[in-house]
Order: structure tokens, then sequence, then C-alpha cells
């Protein structure tokens, strides 16, 4: 099996992950009015199932906006792989420099979660947010196939709400991953104000807001 079709198969559940998730979100949607997706929650304050949607879309839109600043396609990752199986073991040549692995590192796309839009459309209007979910799918799962999953990402979050950014480093993979674990988190609060505002459970897709790991005990449980 060649290098990049390892990465394929390794990479398979995630890509199949992507689907689940927006599956669950636009069958959803498909079935609230706008009325339903503006309904503020009482028990979860300033929320509503528009905003808890808008707020995973974000995360969506702006990891797929830092890929198209410019990672490295799948393709240089099998060349790289390759020059790396040439090259002299640790043993045999010194450690790269802490500088220079810096600059390396300086050089990865960066992700700000923080830096929301908060577009007004996709947490009042469902079909806008149904268009910018599968906008969404369409550019996680082109960036899983064409991208190197190993691809280093920096990422700036807010940790404390009175100082600066902290910077993290991470992989493209690994974020594809965050963001859907986010998504999927916000679904389960998104199941309880439609339980609040008595959306009929037919219409609530069973797995929404379930994590895969969830999901697979509650399968291994009943068998």
């Amino acid at each position: 099996m060649s290098p990049s079709h390892a990465a394929d198969d390794a990479l398979a559940p995630l890509v199949r992950c992507v689907a689940a998730t927006i599956d669950d979100f636009n069958a959803l949607l498909a079935e609230l009015s706008p009325a339903q997706f503006t309904a503020e929650s009482t028990v979860l304050p300033h929320s509503t199932i528009g905003k808890h949607t808008r707020h995973a879309i974000d995360h969506f839109r702006l990891l797929l906006a830092a890929i198209d600043t410019g990672l490295a396609p799948a393709d240089q990752h099998v060349a790289g792989a390759a020059d790396e199986a040439r090259r002299p073991r640790p043993s045999q040549q010194s450690k790269l420099s802490s500088s220079a692995a810096g600059s390396a590192d300086a050089e990865a796309a960066l992700v700000d979660y923080d830096a929301r839009e908060r577009l007004a459309e996709l947490e009042t209007v469902p079909a806008a947010a149904v268009a910018a979910l599968e906008a969404a799918r369409a550019g996680l799962c082109a960036a899983l196939v064409t991208r190197n999953p190993a691809t280093p990402v920096r990422v700036a979050a807010v940790a404390v709400a009175n100082g600066p950014p902290v910077v993290m480093l991470s992989t493209l993979a690994r974020e594809v991953w965050f963001t859907l674990h986010h998504a999927i988190h916000h679904g389960a609060l998104i199941r309880a104000i439609c339980i609040e505002h008595g959306v009929p459970a037919a219409a609530i897709p069973a797995t929404l807001g379930m994590a895969p790991s969830t999901l697979q005990h509650l399968s291994q449980a009943a068998s």
C-alpha cells in the first residue's frame, strides 16, 4: 500500500465524522421554522438553536480560511516522507536547532477561533446555515483528501479575559477533529433547546450531539 493510500485509510473515519456531524445538523434544520431557529432558551440564557449553529459554523469557516492560506498538498507530504526515509538517523546527525524549528513553526498557517464573524444570517435563517454547513462539508473533506494531515497549524486562543492570545502548535487533522468535536458538543446543547421548545422528538436526529465514542460505548453495552 502506498503512503498516500495508507493515509487515506487512516483518515477515512474522520471523513465519515464530517459527513455524520453535518448530516445531523442539516436534518434538524430542515425541520425547523425560522421562529424555532431563533427562539431564545430560558434554560441556557442568550442561547438559540441558531446561535449555537452559527458558532459551530464559524469554527469550520475559520479553519478552512487558514487552510486556504496554503497548507501543503498531500503529494508534497508523500515526497517529504520519502526524503525523510533517506535522511540519516538522529545518531548520524546533529539535532535540528531550536531556532530552525521555531522558524518552521512560525511559518505554519494560523487559526484564530476567537476571530469569528458572527454573521447574523447564519443564526437567523436556517437555509443560510444549511448552505454554510454544506460548504464546510465540502471544504473539510477536500482538505483531508488533498492536504497533508500532519501539516503544522498554529492555533491562537484567548485563555484569560485580560491577557494576550496563547499560540499553540497543532496539525491540520487534529484541528479538523477539534472543529467536529466542538460542533458535536454544541449539538448536545441544541438538542436541549429543542426539547425545551417542544420540537417533536422525531424531528431531532438520534445521534445529534452524541460523540462517536459515546455511540461506540452504547453499541458495545447493548451487544
